[in-house]
């Protein structure tokens, strides 16, 4: 009876363990603010649960071939950035995220072109698909410095991006 108690603890402890969500080291993904403003990101687990954000390319670019006035036009823009993600559980489910970004950027077109920094907070939500998928939605308020050319000349700005679009991600866990 005793062997027999045993091995059915030994079952059911090796049962409950199985059932344990996985531990993931890696994320992955893919983020989207309207249809010509693409990246990716890359999250990392840190030991206190939060996790370090790679936003490793935020790329934009758009060309126009007008015709009748021979004339074509080409403007683009790439931004990364590096932030540290917090993660508080609304449900099983559904996440709230935030944290800081720091990030840098460059934007150009035929006539002019511009290099910035900037401070971006990010604020979101995220919802859990499946065990490796999960969604979410994003905006990213913050402060920006830029240094532009303007066709030889300079000009610098400096602005708050409260209005900022909104980004879609799907992000594969593993």
């Amino acid at each position: 009876m005793r062997k027999l108690s045993l091995i059915l603890l030994t079952c059911l402890s090796i049962s409950a363990f199985a059932q344990d969500e996985p531990e993931y080291k890696r994320e992955f993904g893919l983020i989207a603010s309207g249809l010509n403003n693409f990246g990716a990101i890359y999250k990392q687990p840190t030991d206190k649960g939060n996790y370090w954000r790679f936003h490793l390319a935020n790329l934009q670019y758009q060309y126009q071939d007008n015709s009748t006035s021979n004339f074509n036009s080409s403007a683009g823009a790439i931004l990364i950035g590096i932030g540290y993600e917090f993660r508080k559980g609304i449900n099983e489910d559904f996440q709230f995220i935030h944290g800081p970004q720091p990030n840098l950027s460059l934007n150009f077109s035929n006539s002019s072109s511009a290099m910035g920094v900037g401070l971006a907070y990010v604020l979101g939500a995220q919802y859990k698909l499946n065990t490796n998928f999960y969604i979410g939605l994003e905006i990213k308020p913050g402060l920006n410095y830029r240094v532009s050319d303007l066709g030889g000349t300079e000009q610098s700005n400096l602005f708050l991006n409260a209005s900022n679009d909104a980004s879609l991600f799907i992000v594969y866990r593993f």
